[in-house]
């Protein structure tokens, strides 16, 4: 969750300092995208015949 916090968002932030209700907050508005990503990597296996 961490990872992906920073990669999205480059907060000035030292990881270690993260409180729970930081990592919530800015985890939460990414998961949509993560699932839509998610999504479409399953449907461009199955399109390219591989099993997952």
């Amino acid at each position: 969750m961490i990872r992906q916090i920073y990669m999205d968002y480059h907060i000035p932030i030292i990881p270690w300092e993260l409180t729970i209700f930081q990592v919530h907050f800015f985890y939460d508005a990414l998961i949509d995208g993560l699932i839509q990503i998610q999504k479409q990597a399953k449907e461009n296996r199955k399109k390219n015949g591989k099993q997952i």
